[in-house]
């Protein structure tokens, strides 16, 4: 008996080693296990084995568990004893009676040592398990308020230190969670007196609060998102004020600027004031606009945004009707003006390409829709188109088709498009002459080269041109045996240059329109032809050579003739292929007869 005492006491000098490990934590909270210490305390010891067997179950193999289980046994087998010595003694009646007494007694006293050794060990163990508990909880506080400081909730954080300090107010890093829990709190009331602030849209002391804090805990809440909001807001004050600032001087562009500016970071921005201002200012600015003399194609185009922009900020209900009825009439008419205005500028220009052409076309297509009942609208409209196809025919070097459409328009008005149409066509009865010249069909190339040289000499400033079409006239009557007048058209065209001026009386130019002049006086027209055929061959030498920068994307018959030339002129002198677009800008070494 004293041998397992002494195991049991080795068994309790570390219960960490034992009990831990088979849930003793919670056995010495389980009411089951005060139940059996108060039941063992006494001496019941059947509801103790009750207890216990119950408790074996629940905590399997817990060695304090077992060291009852041992001290019950031995109590019982002390008691079974007992019962048999009493057995024992009644049957021997004297002889035994106070040896089973002795035996008894010592029993008995073994027993309350052992009972009493092992309750001592328990509270011990109980102390030792209630302090350890403490700083178990302790630490798991703690972790949950550095959690909660992480995640910014200072004051939740501030509950939990306290529970730590109730139950350890000597546990280490407390000082220091403490302080960074005052800290954070701190710095919450300035973030909730920064967002006062804002709500009072006092931007710039928000901001400043904001910086602080971000300077002293970055990343902490929104407060980035915070500072990005109150500079917009900020930014969104100085534009209102910029904006008011225009438009009491009128500057209705610098006010709509100002305004869309605040718009554009707060789109849901709520001012009446700002909003009747910027609907007036698009109202005002659209006037002037339009009746500006000057106004650009694209500020036309920013117009047009005005108005839409002005028609939406109108609200879409009755109160409202003749308010947007009015605006959509006033800038209906305004518009229609102006983009008439446009096409005809652009129907103007000398460098005219198929793109501003098409612009022409795009904007009298907007006139028309807003004004669908002006037959003149209706008419120009038509017109521009005739000529947009007509002008892709010329690309394209369909001279047939461009004659005809051309044709049509030119008949119409002569001067259509600043007398651009007509050099089209010019250029159109030159090429499609040539086309028939070199076919045979003689009569055919005839017409086409006269109607040019009509065309010629209504820009007769042109020398070279107008030598060329009455050039190409010679060969084409040559070649229908009229040498006569052949020889005429070819001594009227030198004599247009000044041929004999200009060119050095020993050059082969000089001589061979002197023969030919002298074969016509006599009457030799078809030697004179020759020789003026010849001559035409050498009229490079009174050129005049000019190197220019030609854009690109020109038309090659406008630059030509801008530039006093022709097309035929400026290809071979630069040996491009046979295109009227000027695909590459480049400088282009440009012929012409002064």
């Amino acid at each position: 008996m004293f041998e397992n005492s002494a195991s049991n006491d080795e068994t309790t000098k570390n219960p960490q080693m034992n009990d831990k490990h088979r849930g003793g934590d919670n056995m010495y909270n389980d009411p089951d296990y005060l139940n059996l210490m108060d039941s063992f305390q006494h001496a019941k010891f059947d509801e103790s084995g009750d207890l216990l067997r119950v408790l074996l179950e629940r905590y399997p193999g817990n060695p304090r568990l077992v060291e009852f289980q041992k001290d019950l046994e031995l109590r019982l087998s002390l008691i079974e004893l007992e019962q048999k010595h009493d057995l024992v003694e009644r049957k021997q009646k004297t002889r035994k009676t106070v040896r089973i007494s002795t035996f008894t007694i010592f029993s008995i006293l073994v027993v309350l040592l052992i009972f009493a050794g092992s309750y001592l060990v328990l509270s011990n163990l109980i102390s030792q398990e209630v302090s350890e508990s403490k700083t178990s909880q302790a630490a798991l506080l703690e972790q949950q308020a550095r959690d909660l400081l992480s995640a910014g909730q200072p004051a939740v954080a501030a509950e939990l230190v306290g529970r730590i300090r109730s139950l350890d107010a000597e546990y280490p890093g407390l000082a220091e969670l403490e302080a960074r829990t005052n800290t954070l709190l701190k710095l919450e009331e300035q973030y909730q007196g920064a967002m006062e602030f804002m709500a009072e849209e006092k931007y710039p002391e928000a901001l400043a609060i904001f910086q602080a804090i971000e300077s002293e805990s970055s990343g902490l809440w929104d407060v980035q998102r915070m500072i990005t909001k109150a500079e917009e807001g900020i930014q969104i004050s100085e534009h209102l004020k910029a904006g008011d600032e225009a438009y009491q001087e009128q500057d209705w562009r610098g006010a709509i600027d100002a305004y869309e500016s605040a718009l554009a970071l707060e789109p849901d921005l709520n001012d009446p004031l700002m909003k009747e201002q910027l609907l007036n200012s698009y109202l005002r600015s659209i006037i002037d606009m339009l009746e500006s003399s000057t106004t650009t194609v694209e500020e036309i185009g920013l117009a047009e945004q005005y108005y839409r922009k002005a028609v939406a900020m109108i609200p879409q209900s009755r109160a409202f009707a003749s308010e947007r009825s009015n605006l959509e009439q006033v800038s209906s008419n305004l518009l229609e003006l102006k983009f008439s205005q446009t096409a005809n500028s652009l129907l103007q220009e000398r460098y005219q390409t198929f793109s501003s052409i098409s612009s022409a076309v795009a904007y009298l297509n907007k006139a028309v829709n807003l004004n669908p009942r002006s037959a003149d609208l209706q008419a120009a409209l038509r017109t521009a188109q005739l000529y947009q196809v007509a002008f892709q025919d010329v690309i394209e070097l369909n001279w047939s088709q461009a004659v005809k459409n051309l044709g049509q328009i030119v008949g119409s008005d002569p001067g259509y498009a600043n007398g651009n149409a007509r050099q089209l066509l010019l250029e159109s009865y030159f090429e499609l002459g040539k086309k028939f010249y070199e076919v045979g069909l003689y009569a055919d190339a005839r017409t086409n080269l006269e109607q040019a040289e009509i065309l010629a000499f209504e820009v007769s400033e042109n020398k070279l041109q107008l030598f060329e079409v009455q050039k190409a006239l010679g060969d084409t009557i040559a070649r229908m045996n009229d040498f006569e007048n052949a020889g005429s058209y070819y001594r009227y065209a030198f004599e247009k240059v000044g041929a004999l001026n200009k060119a050095p009386v020993n050059s082969q130019l000089y001589i061979l329109v002197s023969d030919g002049n002298e074969l016509m006086f006599q009457g030799d027209y078809q030697q004179a032809v020759e020789s003026y055929r010849q001559a035409a061959e050498e009229i490079s030498q009174i050129y005049t050579m000019r190197t220019i920068d030609a854009p690109d994307g020109a038309t090659l018959p406008f630059f030509a003739a801008e530039n006093l030339s022709t097309t035929s002129a400026i290809i071979v002198a630069n040996r491009l292929p046979l295109s009227m677009i000027i695909t590459f800008g480049r400088e282009l070494q440009v012929p012409s007869i002064d």
